[in-house]
């Protein structure tokens, strides 16, 4: 988790301490992800997009070097980072400097122990807090005064959630009340639609909306979150899903992968849809934007094997709006329309209301987006009219 609070160590000084502990010899043939960039962010509850600039300060200060190395069930090589002699001097120093202090347990009831840090752990769990802590989460739940709030380690222990380490949980959240309460009746109430896409600039807040929005659901929901890359395929995000179901007591998944070594995709989305069936879940799939064309074809098909169970939702978090559906069954069967409304300049025309004129005779009401795009679904084939009411001279064809 990336807390708004600021964390005993900072960025630079994560990243050497957890490499110090990720001993590699550099003559093996391939290499493990938790090496890359993404996997170092993960471990150290740092958001993707930042990581970066800290690997390359630290290159710079020569702390660690990059090198390309082919990841295990990767098909492609990626950087990984590795301490050098001097940062591997400086991680220790960091240690060594972190295991002489003191740290403040606070509890609910506003009661605190002070701990030496190396015995953080084994207090917490002693008193049933939480399971055993390394020492990158004692320094993630622990503020730059030295003070780890207990209330922070409910995460760790509510089974129902399978939250990824960054995952933002705001303290302070401001604003987006009407999105949250809309998001909200769309999970609680039988609304035709299983998923949802949110889309928006990077900064905007949909990642912390959507991290408010499942607070309201902790131990009424299983949760499952994942951060998509563009190395992601379809297997990557079974796995993953899998992982999720193993964890709520449903493999019947597991027997099925462990049978055929080469897996039927429909036949995986059959039993992900029989294995997630009376279990209302939420899958949240974030950076959306970043698939591939494989994996758009996978969500695709995921969506439309799903069809109207509607009792587990799906929301995708995205930069900007990407239509993952089927695209061969929109030509042929028309289900989905999408326009958008342009000035002579190429400007986007947002937020005009509109109305869609079906070929069967019916008409439906709608709004554009701030960027001038709408999307109407279960559409039929033939011919479709859309007009702007405040814009009498405007109309579109499909």
């Amino acid at each position: 988790m990336v807390f708004t609070h600021k964390s005993l160590l900072n960025i630079n000084e994560r990243i050497l301490l957890y490499l110090l502990n990720k001993p590699y010899k550099l003559e093996l043939p391939d290499a493990t992800e938790d090496l890359t960039a993404f996997g170092i962010a993960e471990a150290i509850a740092c958001d993707r997009n930042n990581i970066f600039y800290n690997l390359k300060e630290l290159i710079n200060n020569g702390h660690i070097n990059e090198t390309l190395k082919y990841i295990k069930g990767k098909k492609k090589k990626q950087k990984i980072y590795l301490l050098t002699d001097s940062g591997r001097k400086i991680a220790k120093i960091i240690k060594d400097d972190l295991f002489s202090k003191e740290i403040t347990i606070l509890f609910q009831d506003n009661k605190s122990s002070r701990i030496k840090f190396p015995e953080v752990s084994k207090y917490l769990e002693s008193l049933n807090i939480c399971s055993e802590l390394n020492e990158l989460e004692i320094c993630k739940y622990t503020n730059f005064k030295g003070i780890l709030d207990t209330d922070l380690l409910k995460y760790l222990n509510n089974d129902s959630i399978e939250f990824p380490s960054f995952i933002i949980i705001p303290e302070v959240f401001y604003g987006r009340e009407r999105e949250l309460y809309q998001l909200k009746i769309w999970i609680d109430n039988n609304i035709n639609l299983n998923y949802i896409i949110i889309y928006g600039i990077a900064g905007i807040g949909k990642t912390t909306l959507v991290s408010k929005l499942i607070e309201k659901y902790k131990g009424k929901r299983h949760i499952f979150w994942q951060n998509l890359s563009e190395w992601d395929t379809p297997r990557d995000v079974i796995t993953k899903v899998f992982e999720f179901l193993l964890k709520i007591n449903k493999n019947n998944f597991h027997a099925y992968l462990d049978q055929n070594k080469v897996q039927d995709i429909k036949k995986i989305l059959e039993l992900l849809k029989q294995n997630l069936d009376g279990i209302n879940a939420i899958l949240i799939y974030d950076d959306f934007h970043k698939i591939n064309d494989e994996l758009r074809n996978f969500f695709a098909l995921l969506i439309k094997t799903f069809g109207r169970n509607i009792k587990n939702k799906f929301i995708f978090l995205t930069r900007y709006n990407i239509p993952f559906y089927d695209q061969q069954e929109v030509l042929s069967k028309k289900s989905v329309i999408e326009f958008e409304l342009k000035d002579q300049n190429d400007t986007a025309i947002g937020n005009e209301e509109y109305i869609l004129y079906l070929s069967d005779g019916s008409t439906r009401k709608g709004k554009l987006d701030g960027k001038g795009y709408a999307k109407e679904e279960n559409i039929g084939p033939g011919r479709q009219v859309v007009e702007f009411p405040a814009l009498p001279n405007v109309v579109l064809e499909e």
